[in-house]
């Protein structure tokens, strides 16, 4: 596992300011930022916008590219595409039958998900693409991730016709995954993935070490669902089997309840005594990996590569320590799309999306609901959704082992074959043809790792 530099709290601050709730999106003339402490332990934010949604409407009104295409809306009506000259406008003229005035903001009407309820994404209009990107990339809420994943959030609540290029572009251009990105792992052996049927079955955890800070923090408890990928992380003085012990308990099953299996490693803070005592007790099924093998536990090594990258990078980019921003790069893991799901897994978790900071920025537009008509909505929705994360999970996990195994080498292994084990058929055919004996045969073979077969 990598680990952050012991003196990377010591960086100095970059010479620019990041305004880091990217205050200026929705700002016009001379509406400013307010900026405000939060002290709730993420006073990494220092600003919030004031300005409401008329500052996009303007902004959509002025721009040459979205002014006419804000006319037809009005009109419901849109002339020839052959009358059409401006490429991004043509592009927006195939969108019309989604373009939509809601609350008088001009925005794009679509589903983003099976399960999910309509979207209305705002229209980014040009001059404000550059710090709507800098919103979900860079923004300690929104973190510094792949260009796949900025874009599915981006998606999920704004648009503009060239928003996939941009945001490649913008993502390979960051500096700040330029110096701290990883390069690529290696092949390993070959993959099995762990199949979890419904929410917070599979629970894995592991504790990543981290720079001292001056509240006494050095280490994160890390636990995440296999099923929905939902993570906790919680920042300890110490890695005691009773401090684990008792965040497992008061932390994260007052939260999520008891899970049916807890899988980590063999450290001594999972196989202590009061770790089998706490499972015992609360009928918690036990596993763990093999010994000098993190990569059984691959799920949470990755996060916590993740967790590690991104918050070297905010501590970089706004200084300050590392745990001033846990809470920051949890949520938007959580709130950003998943790889191996195709949601976000706090909407798989809850049900819904979370209202981030995103969210204000940009005016988005609030959905009411009745108790009843959300409780069945909600099942409907979840049902969709759990459907179609055990498709797209089945469909990533092949493909995952596709490119994982492809490198697996034949080996040859010298055998005792004993009658009735493990003999081809082929062979065993030839053997009794000569007369031999198959009571006890040394003989050299091959096997194919990839699918534990005989060749």
């Amino acid at each position: 596992m990598s680990t952050l530099d012991p003196k990377l709290h010591d960086l100095p601050v970059q010479s620019y300011s990041v305004t880091n709730m990217t205050a200026q999106v929705c700002c016009s003339g001379k509406d400013t930022a307010a900026v405000q402490t939060i002290d709730s332990g993420m006073d990494m934010l220092q600003s919030t916008s004031t300005s409401q949604g008329n500052d996009i409407v303007a902004k959509q009104l002025s721009d040459p590219i979205l002014s006419d295409v804000y006319e037809w809306v009005q009109q419901n009506r849109r002339p020839y595409l052959r009358h059409v000259k401006s490429t991004t406008q043509r592009k927006l003229w195939w969108q019309f039958p989604k373009l939509i005035l809601y609350n008088d903001i001009f925005c794009r009407k679509a589903h983003t998900a099976p399960g999910q309820p309509v979207v209305y994404q705002v229209l980014i209009p040009t001059s404000l693409i550059t710090e709507t990107m800098n919103i979900f990339h860079g923004n300690p809420c929104s973190g510094h991730y792949s260009a796949e994943r900025t874009f599915k959030k981006a998606l999920s609540m704004c648009y503009w016709p060239s928003m996939r290029t941009d945001i490649d572009n913008f993502c390979d251009m960051c500096q700040t995954c330029e110096v701290y990105g990883k390069p690529v792992p290696k092949h390993r052996a070959p993959l099995q993935s762990i199949q979890a049927e419904r929410p917070f079955q599979f629970v894995c955890t592991d504790v990543t070490e981290l720079p001292l800070t001056s509240c006494g923090h050095k280490y994160v408890l890390v636990v995440q669902d296999h099923f929905t990928k939902y993570v906790n992380a919680f920042p300890m003085s110490d890695q005691k089997d009773a401090t684990v012990a008792q965040l497992l308990c008061e932390r994260y099953i007052t939260e999520h309840g008891v899970p049916e299996e807890l899988f980590s490693d063999q450290g001594r803070q999972y196989e202590s005594d009061i770790s089998h005592t706490m499972c015992q007790r609360l009928n918690i099924k036990k596993k763990r990996t093999s010994p000098y093998h993190p990569h059984g536990n691959g799920m949470v090594e990755r996060f916590n590569r993740t967790l590690k990258e991104q918050l070297a990078k905010l501590v970089h980019q706004n200084g300050g320590e590392w745990d001033h921003y846990l809470s920051a790069v949890v949520l938007s893991f959580n709130s950003t799309p998943h790889s191996s799901t195709g949601y976000s897994p706090y909407f798989l978790a809850h049900g819904r999306e979370p209202r981030d900071p995103a969210n204000v920025e940009l005016s988005m537009p609030i959905v009411s609901w009745s108790p009843q008509n959300y409780s069945s909505e909600l099942v409907n929705r979840l049902d969709t959704a759990f459907q179609a994360v055990c498709c797209h999970r089945e469909e990533q996990s092949l493909k995952r082992e596709y490119y994982f195994n492809k490198r697996a080498r034949l080996i040859l292994i010298n055998l005792e074959i004993w009658y009735g084990w493990m003999i081809p058929l082929h062979r065993e055919r030839n053997l009794t043809q000569t007369g031999l004996d198959l009571t006890k045969l040394s003989h050299q073979t091959t096997m194919d790792l990839s699918t534990n077969s005989w060749i």
